[in-house]
């Protein structure tokens, strides 16, 4: 809808939470785009965070190749975000 600000920021963050519980790759990979052009106006605390899975993401599109690899990523990006919940 073309709104930057500091709520479409949050909605997206929480947007990817949840497409990490529900393994959806892809619409992951949206609102981490998504992310990356809001981040160059519209500062968050979480960013690191985000930067992290964006990482994440990156070696599973470049390097993986077999499924159980993928499942393996996966599992590991949802630990990262359960810990990061927990804590």
């Amino acid at each position: 809808q073309g709104i930057r600000n500091e709520i479409s920021v949050r909605l997206y963050e929480e947007h990817a939470r949840v497409a990490i519980q529900c393994r959806d790759v892809g619409e992951l990979n949206q609102c981490l785009t998504q992310l990356k052009e809001l981040y160059r106006t519209i500062p968050s605390a979480d960013e690191e965070e985000f930067v992290a899975y964006s990482l994440l993401y990156e070696i599973y599109a470049t390097f993986v190749s077999s499924s159980n690899t993928r499942r393996n990523l996966l599992k590991n990006l949802i630990e990262i975000y359960a810990r990061r919940t927990t804590s």
